[in-house]
C-alpha cells in the first residue's frame, strides 16, 4: 500500500472511531495517577473522545454530524416513529435499524472523511488536477497563469467545510446569505444585484426556518444545487480568466478540482449503476436509454414505475428540464395537501406544464382515510401501505423496493 493508501486507510480509522464514541485516557504516571492534560476546550482532564479535535474543527466550520436528516425531511416521521414504538415494535426494529445504518453510521463517516480527505490534498505540496497543467499553460502563454502552492491550514478548512456541506448536506445559512450579499455588493448597477439581494435574504438562518413551512428540505436542495453547478459555475469563471491571460490562486484550482471531480465521478458512476439496475430489475422489453434517464432523472423499469438512481446527482438535471415540477415537488406537504383537496386530485404533477393528477373519490372515506394517511407516512413504510391496498403488489415487492429505496435506490409510481 501506498503512501496515498496508508494516509486515507488512517483517515478512515480515525472517523470510524469517532463515530464509536470512543473515549481516550491520557494514561497514568509511575505512582498510578492519571496523566492530567489540557483538552480541546482548555480544562485539565485525565482523558477526552477520541477525534474531539476534529469534532472541535468541524464544529467551528459549521460542518454538522449527528443529525438524522429524516426527522426534518420526512412528513410525520417523527409522529409515526413514535407510534410504531408504542404499537409496532418490529417495525420500529427495522426502521431504527435503517436510521442507525443510514445516518449514523454512513452518513456520519462520510462527511468526516470527506472533510478531512479534502483538507488534507488541499494542503499538499504536490500539485493535483488543473494544478498540473498551468506550467503548460504559462509557457504557452507566454505569461504567469498561476502556479501551485499548498493552501494553509485556514483556508484549507474553510473550502473542505463548504464542500462537505454541500456534498453531504447541513448548510451555514448566515454564511451562504453573506455571500449573496456580497454577490449584491459586486452586481449594484445591474439588475442581478437587485436579484443577489432577495436571494440574500431569502437564505438567512431566520428565513431558512420559516421555509420549512412551505418547502421541503429547502437545505438539501440547497446542498444539491450548489454540488451540481457550482463546478460549472467554476468551469466557465476559469476559462474566461484563461481566455483573458489572467492568473489563477491555488484557491481556485483545489475548488475547481473537488468540485468538478466531484461531479465527472458522479455522472460516471451513476450511468453505470442505472445500466446495473435496469439489467437488474427491468423489463426484459424496456430498453436502456442513456440520454432519457440523464434528461429526466429517473430510470424507467418497464413495470410502471421508475427508479431514481441517484437523488443528489440526478437532481440539478430535474431543475434544468422540469423546473415547474421539481418546485412542486420541494414545496412541503400542506401547501400539497391543499392544492389537491382544492383540485380534487390523489396526487398533482406539472411535468407536462400544466397541473394533472387522477381524479380523488371523495366519497369513500376508506379511499379518503388511506390517502391521507400516506401523506403522514415515512418514505420507508410507503411499500407496506401500498401492499395493503394493491392485490397485484406482494410482500417480495415490499421487502426488495424497501430495501433499495434505504440504500438510495427508491421507486416512484410513473406519472406520465
Amino acid at each position: 500500500m501506498g503512501a496515498r493508501g496508508k494516509a486515507a486507510r488512517k483517515r478512515f480509522e480515525l472517523v470510524r472511531n469517532v463515530a464509536k464514541g470512543q473515549y481516550e485516557n491520557f494514561g497514568r504516571d509511575a505512582d498510578g495517577k492519571p496523566i492530567m492534560k489540557q483538552n480541546v476546550h482548555g480544562r485539565e482532564a485525565s482523558g477526552e473522545v477520541v477525534g474531539a479535535a476534529l469534532l472541535k474543527e468541524m464544529a467551528e466550520e459549521g460542518v454538522e454530524v449527528g443529525v438524522k436528516a429524516s426527522e426534518y425531511v420526512d412528513a410525520g416521521y417523527n409522529t409515526v416513529k413514535n407510534m410504531m414504538e408504542r404499537y409496532a415494535k418490529p417495525l420500529d426494529t427495522v426502521q431504527t435499524f435503517i436510521d442507525k445504518w443510514t445516518w449514523d453510521k454512513t452518513h456520519d463517516i462520510g462527511k468526516m472523511f470527506v472533510y478531512l480527505t479534502m483538507k488534507d490534498r488541499m494542503m499538499q505540496a504536490k500539485p493535483r488536477g488543473i494544478a498540473k497543467i498551468m506550467p503548460v499553460l504559462s509557457k504557452l502563454r507566454g505569461v504567469d497563469m498561476g502556479e501551485w502552492k499548498p493552501m494553509s491550514h485556514a483556508e484549507a478548512k474553510q473550502a473542505a467545510a463548504a464542500f462537505t456541506n454541500d456534498a453531504f448536506g447541513g448548510q451555514r445559512h448566515s454564511k451562504l446569505a453573506m455571500e449573496w450579499q456580497q454577490k449584491a455588493i459586486d452586481n449594484a448597477n445591474n439588475p442581478k444585484g437587485y436579484l443577489y439581494n432577495m436571494i440574500a435574504l431569502w437564505t438567512t438562518p431566520s428565513a431558512a426556518k420559516l421555509s420549512n413551512l412551505f418547502l421541503f428540505s429547502p437545505d438539501w436542495t440547497i446542498s444539491n444545487l450548489r454540488i451540481g453547478f457550482r463546478g460549472l459555475g467554476m468551469t466557465k469563471d476559469i476559462l474566461g480568466k484563461i481566455k483573458k491571460g489572467q492568473k489563477l490562486t491555488p484557491k481556485e484550482m483545489a475548488e475547481w478540482n473537488v468540485y468538478m471531480g466531484y461531479l465527472t465521478r458522479g455522472v460516471v458512476t451513476t450511468s453505470a449503476v442505472a445500466y446495473l439496475m435496469h439489467e437488474w430489475l427491468g423489463d426484459d422489453d424496456e430498453e436502456f436509454d442513456l440520454q432519457n434517464f440523464w434528461l429526466t432523472g429517473r430510470l424507467p423499469l418497464g413495470t410502471g414505475e421508475e427508479m431514481v438512481v441517484s437523488k443528489q446527482i440526478a437532481e440539478p438535471m430535474h431543475w434544468i428540464m422540469h423546473p415547474s415540477q421539481t418546485f412542486l415537488n420541494k414545496s412541503s406537504s400542506m401547501p400539497k395537501i391543499g392544492l389537491e383537496l382544492l383540485l380534487n386530485k390523489q396526487y398533482i404533477s406539472m411535468k407536462n406544464g400544466v397541473l394533472i393528477g387522477p381524479q380523488m373519490d371523495m366519497g369513500d372515506p376508506a379511499k379518503m382515510a388511506w390517502w391521507l394517511a400516506g401523506k403522514g407516512t415515512p418514505i420507508s413504510l410507503s411499500k407496506i401501505k401500498r401492499a395493503a391496498q394493491d392485490e397485484d403488489y406482494g410482500w417480495e415487492d415490499v421487502a426488495s423496493q424497501t430495501m433499495f429505496g434505504s440504500i438510495g435506490f427508491p421507486t416512484y409510481g410513473s406519472k406520465n
